[in-house]
């Protein structure tokens, strides 16, 4: 039982760092881009600030990715999708 509450609160806090990176991701896409580099895709596709763009997009991905796994919902997800699939 003990073992339960430990791993939520691990849970929980992975989950939450997760969307604290995807937030920087989204908050400081313009650094992101100076790290990471353009994506030559993006500039392509999207007008104007591709890359910056981009990058705002795969943030906010990472703050849904990381509220699945706050909440555990990524078992309800995944076993939906391999049920029907399959």
């Amino acid at each position: 039982m003990l073992s339960y509450w430990y791993m939520l609160i691990w849970q929980t806090l992975i989950g939450l760092g997760i969307i604290g990176l995807g937030y920087a991701m989204v908050r400081y896409s313009r650094n992101v881009v100076d790290i990471l580099g353009v994506v030559d895709w993006a500039e392509r596709t999207f007008t104007s600030g591709g890359s910056i763009f981009f990058y705002k997009l795969l943030g906010i991905a990472v703050i849904i990715l990381g509220i699945i796994v706050t909440t555990n919902l990524y078992n309800l997800i995944v076993g939906g999708l391999v049920s029907a699939v399959f």
